[in-house]
């Protein structure tokens, strides 16, 4: 600290010197770099680029296998420092792609080493024989005008040759970060390249709960955006006016773009379908309904309503989902028959609509059913298949995408239908239906293999796929970034660690899009309830658990998701939030919708009395779950915890500890509040304050502490 000449020395005899003992010079940055400031003086000196040169053969700079090895051990020390950590995150990811950071930090020694060699392009990581040669050129041009002073102005004397060259750190302006051709147009949500995995959606994810999570929220922003509430106040209304020009609101407030996440989410749910028990916690599935209702109301037929309706049809598969939407409190069945009356004609993507309506009914152990067959009967689906469909001629459907199909599944919806009600409602629909004269025509009839294999394909699955989905992203002509760029800020930072985001209301998932507080879009929201500015986060690729196929292990606690505003730089590594929720049982699952008796007796439901005049309750506090990382130190997680009134652990306050010493505590993002409730440590559920001591005690490391947390 007090001799800075040491440490450009020690860099230089670490990246230019070619002897076996050089391995030890090597261990004592390793051991500088463990303390905060041992760290801060080595990124001062220009210890990223300059380990960089050494890893990508930078001439004058050492290629020995054992420096290389040894720097990418240096490296995984930097990204690891729970103080400094952040910081030479955010430095490492102006020189290399998200993904290889999170790769260093995960596997360091030769798995990474062999990563940063090799070439390879698939949905979680585009790196190309290219791509190394852009930053070798980059590096190159950087160190060698390091001793000149200025970035393009290379120095006379070679590096190998110049003693000094390593005095003055590199000159790096705010703005510099290196350019990959390649990944200039990529969009990085969760982890995954969007592109390439719809191209491949087969892929086998290392991550599908989180990459889902991104995508949810980015869908929700995107449809808030593309359908505003109705309210005044709404900050989605003022934020669609305000940052009319921002080229990030042109992009999610593209229908192409929204078509896209429901195309990623929809391969994530048939490729991992456990993904969907995360979904029904999260309030996914409960909240679809309504955002069908505001899209129909708003006009929005196109790609907002269709995206909805692509949702439930592939959620629809499970019956626990079916389940789920019996206790919306919108009817799903009256939104649907509404999406079939547009004016006098049959909408466009009728066919969608009216093959969800028949999985709904052809559920199997649906508990629920006979609400649904209620909800038909009462908004007159029947007639409505009959006539706006049956009944058309070849003319009227010309118009409709696959309309062949759509008869087929029109008639096999009201044979379902038929099938599922009781005896009552069996009565009422049949002799609605033998009045009908084109349900003679199809009654008797079978359709299984009238549909052939390209009526049954995904279509809006194979459109987006297409390059020119992509092409067509940006429409506006003065935009200056890139696609890549214009995610970079929001996605590098949320696929490495949490960003602070606050004022959960309205929001379907718990948080509405908020305004960045750099001024730029708000991405969609994380589960943070803070609007503190958040330190640089370290990145980390999730635990297997996250990333292979999510298992549902009983003893783990599922953290229900809320969305939160992704805004400003990365955080710090304590407070990496990858996980919003853990796979494992629900906290508390939702008792199950009752059956009105109305319902059951097929009838009109009676005319309620006139409400009371009541006064008004002031707003009862709401439950939210907070998940955060706190590194265990000498003095412990600093945080005194006591019994809360149901028997779990609680925060009562934060320990004194000695002066110089950071309470690691301070440090999370999202920050851990006095009062928090602790549900789980470690992914394991805690009912009680001693099940909490006793797992934490028995950690080390980061602890990962899942909190419930009341707002107002």
């Amino acid at each position: 600290r007090h001799d800075p000449p040491c440490v450009w020395r020690l860099l230089r005899c670490m990246c230019t010197v070619e002897a076996p003992d050089v391995v030890y010079v090597w261990s004592a940055a390793e051991v500088m770099a463990v303390h905060p400031e041992g760290l801060h003086c080595l990124l001062a000196a220009g210890a990223v680029p300059q380990i960089l040169g050494t890893l990508m053969a930078v001439k004058g700079y050492t290629n020995m296998y054992q420096s290389r090895i040894a720097a990418i051990a240096l490296l995984s020390k930097f990204l690891w420092n729970p103080v400094k950590g952040g910081e030479a995150a955010a430095m490492l990811r102006r020189f290399i792609p998200e993904p290889l950071v999170i790769v260093l930090r995960e596997k360091a020694g030769n798995a990474s080493l062999q990563i940063l060699d090799a070439v390879c392009e698939h949905p979680e990581m585009i790196w190309t024989a290219e791509m190394q040669g852009e930053l070798r050129h980059a590096l190159q041009d950087l160190l060698a005008s390091s001793s000149s002073g200025a970035i393009g102005k290379a120095s006379s004397t070679p590096i190998e040759e110049d003693p000094e060259c390593f005095s003055a750190p590199p000159l790096l302006p705010p703005e510099y970060a290196v350019k990959y051709r390649q990944i200039a147009g990529e969009i990085f949500v969760g982890g995954v390249y969007i592109r390439l995995y719809l191209k491949q959606p087969t892929f086998r994810l290392s991550n599908a709960v989180f990459f889902l999570e991104k995508l949810v929220e980015f869908w929700d922003s995107s449809f808030n955006i593309q359908v505003p509430r109705q309210n005044a106040n709404s900050k989605i209304g003022a934020f669609s006016v305000d940052n009319a020009s921002d080229s990030r609101a042109v992009v999610l407030g593209n229908e192409d773009f929204l078509s896209l996440l429901t195309s990623c989410m929809v391969c994530v749910v048939k490729g991992e379908s456990s993904v969907i028990e995360h979904l029904i916690t999260w309030g996914f599935v409960h909240t679809l309904p309504g955002l069908l209702q505001r899209a129909l109301r708003a006009g929005r037929r196109g790609t907002p309503m269709v995206s909805v309706v692509r949702m439930l049809f592939q959620l629809t598969a499970r019956s626990e989902v079916v389940d789920n939407l019996a206790s919306a409190k919108v009817d799903p069945i009256e939104q649907l028959t509404l999406a079939l009356q547009e004016d006098d004609t049959v909408p466009k993507d009728a066919t969608i609509v009216v093959e969800l309506l028949k999985r709904i009914f052809q559920t199997a152990y649906c508990r629920f059913m006979d609400q649904f067959v209620a909800m038909a009967l009462r908004v007159n689906l029947p007639s409505v298949l009959l006539n706006k469909i049956l009944g058309a001629t070849k003319e009227d459907l010309a118009h409709v995408a696959n309309a062949s199909a759509l008869r087929i599944h029109t008639v096999d919806c009201l044979k379902a239908i038929l099938a599922a009600g009781d005896p009552a409602a069996l009565a009422q629909l049949q002799a609605l239906l033998d009045l009908h004269p084109a349900w003679r025509e199809f009654k008797h009839q079978s359709h299984d293999l009238f549909l052939t294999d390209k009526e049954k394909a995904d279509v809006y699955l194979i459109q987006d796929a297409s390059d020119a989905k992509f092409a067509g992203l940006l429409t506006n002509g003065t935009a200056s970034q890139s696609l890549g760029e214009m995610f970079s800020d929001q996605q590098y930072q949320n696929s490495s660690g949490p960003l602070a985001g606050d004022k959960f209301s309205g929001s379907p998932f718990g948080a509405p899009l908020l305004a960045a507080s750099t001024g730029g879009l708000g991405a969609p929201a994380r589960p943070v309830s803070s609007a503190q500015q958040a330190p640089p986060s370290v990145p980390t690729r999730p635990v297997s658990a996250n990333m292979a196929p999510p298992a549902r292990a009983p003893p783990s606690v599922p953290a229900p998701h809320i969305p939160v505003q992704p805004s400003g730089h990365s955080g710090h590594m304590a407070a990496d939030v990858r996980r919003a929720s853990l796979p494992g049982a629900p906290l508390a699952p939702a008792p199950p919708p009752p059956v009105p008796d109305a319902a059951r007796r097929m009838s009109m439901p009676a005319t309620a009395p006139p409400p009371v005049p009541t006064t008004a309750a002031p707003p009862a506090p709401r439950k939210v779950y907070v998940t955060t990382f706190v590194e265990k130190g000498e003095h412990g997680l600093g945080l005194d915890l006591g019994k809360a009134k149901t028997g779990h652990g609680q925060v009562l306050r934060f320990k004194e500890l000695p002066p110089g010493v950071v309470n690691p505590a301070s440090l999370c993002n999202p920050p851990i509040l006095i009062g928090d409730i602790i549900l789980g440590v470690n992914r394991t559920r805690c009912d009680t304050l001693s099940d909490a001591v006793k797992v934490i005690r028995g950690a080390t490391g980061p602890i990962e502490l899942t909190f419930e947390r009341e707002i107002f």
